[in-house]
């Protein structure tokens, strides 16, 4: 294995990556802003504020032209909006889509979160006419009791509404997120709120556990109010649940959390191998580098408006590093390309496709199999999840806590 000290290190940078292979990536924006700062979340947020939004909206259009004057027109494979709440931004949004439309070539679909406290039909209509042709809402749930413990400001029927007002709108896709494993949740809770789910007729329904960052809020919040999250045993019969309800209703998995209608379009915020990032705490990598942005907006807008880029920290990415990042993806999406993978992998000894494919046969994780693709069962996926927990949101967690407290950190240890 490579030494972690050369390869998981970020060090204070102040470029954005170089050139990306192909004049080729998908583009992800942030908006950082919401009116209410739920305690569950994790997400890079901050109070809304309009004087501060609009620094910010100006500094964004900024970092966007900036980055089309370096890398020239990329072919954008999929365009996506997160948050905090995008369309809070709502009236702004139209000068950040034209600078993205003037400076790259669009090739992919463009899509955006929303929430149900801040959904409208003239906001759903305006969503349209920008271009976005897929929108998820973040339910999380149809069910006071659980809104109001996770600090959401609306009820059921506002979220029913909202789910009904972006159907009638017309979108190519929609998603709805759920949230799963939460104090008190039982497996009837949460398969009462997959049924409401179903009955909008979604694309595509996402459903992710309630994760507790240290960093976050959610963690405070928890041990404050002395909360009990549901144990792993009870997580895996919520999933069961999950997978097994879905399937009744003819959805098939798409990734570890994501379940699709037959022949709708899967919709994902994460799975690009190739991405560039504007904003707040965004991300970016080419394949041998990984940067964020600086994570503080006051600071965000200050490196614009001083005609500095952003960027905070970088860390490089080696050919092994970005294999096991391309395995790990592929694992999260289920459904395993095999001839892909040989390719891609080539001669790696310590990689080597056989024995990997050997392992998850031997744990019990496959559930089909055949010359060119090996998809996983429920229990292989669950099993995916539980990694993503020990492993992936520890380093998230670490680079977070981090970046959150020093806007232009000197180096952080993974």
């Amino acid at each position: 294995m490579a030494d972690k000290a050369d390869t998981l290190t970020f060090a204070s940078c102040h470029e954005p990556p170089d050139a990306f292979a192909g004049n080729s990536a998908a583009l992800y924006v942030h908006i950082p802003f919401c009116r209410d700062l739920c305690p569950y979340c994790p997400y890079n947020k901050v109070r809304y504020e309009p004087d501060l939004a609009a620094h910010y909206h100006q500094a964004l259009r900024t970092e966007i032209r900036r980055a089309g004057e370096r890398y020239g027109r990329l072919d954008i494979s999929s365009l996506y909006f997160g948050g905090g709440t995008p369309t809070l931004m709502l009236e702004k949004l139209g000068d950040v889509m034209n600078d993205i439309r003037e400076c790259f070539t669009m090739t992919g679909p463009a899509a955006i979160e929303t929430t149900p406290a801040n959904l409208t039909p003239e906001t759903a209509e305006r969503l349209r006419r920008l271009g976005f042709g897929l929108a998820s809402l973040g339910v999380q749930s149809f069910q006071d009791r659980f809104l109001r413990q996770i600090g959401r400001p609306y009820d059921g029927t506002t979220a029913a509404r909202a789910c009904a007002i972006l159907k009638d709108a017309g979108f190519p896709t929609l998603n709805l997120d759920l949230m799963f494993a939460l104090p008190g949740q039982t497996t009837d809770n949460l398969r009462r709120d997959l049924l409401d789910a179903i009955s909008h007729g979604p694309d595509q329904i996402t459903c992710y556990p309630l994760f507790t960052f240290p960093y976050a809020s959610v963690d405070r919040w928890v041990t404050q109010n002395r909360v009990v999250i549901p144990k792993q045993r009870q997580r895996w019969r919520m999933y069961r649940v999950i997978c097994d309800t879905l399937a009744e209703y003819g959805y098939v998995r798409a990734s570890v959390w994501s379940f699709i209608r037959q022949g709708a379009a899967a919709f994902s915020s994460v799975t690009r191998d190739r991405y560039l990032g504007f904003g707040t705490g965004a991300a970016s990598y080419n394949g041998h580098q990984f940067t964020f942005n600086t994570f503080s907006v006051p600071a965000y807008n200050e490196a614009m408006e001083g005609g500095r880029f952003p960027t905070a920290i970088s860390m490089p990415v080696s050919t092994r590093l970005e294999r096991m990042f391309w395995l790990y993806w592929r694992l999260y999406e289920t459904r395993f390309p095999k001839t892909a993978y040989r390719d891609f992998f080539g001669s790696d000894p310590e990689l080597d496709f056989a024995g990997v494919f050997r392992l998850l046969r031997l744990l019990g994780f496959v559930e089909k199999e055949t010359d060119e693709w090996l998809t996983l069962n429920t229990r292989g996926c669950h099993w995916v999840h539980l990694a993503q927990n020990l492993l992936a949101l520890n380093d998230i967690n670490t680079v977070w806590t981090a970046a959150r407290a020093v806007p232009f950190p000197e180096r952080i240890e993974l």
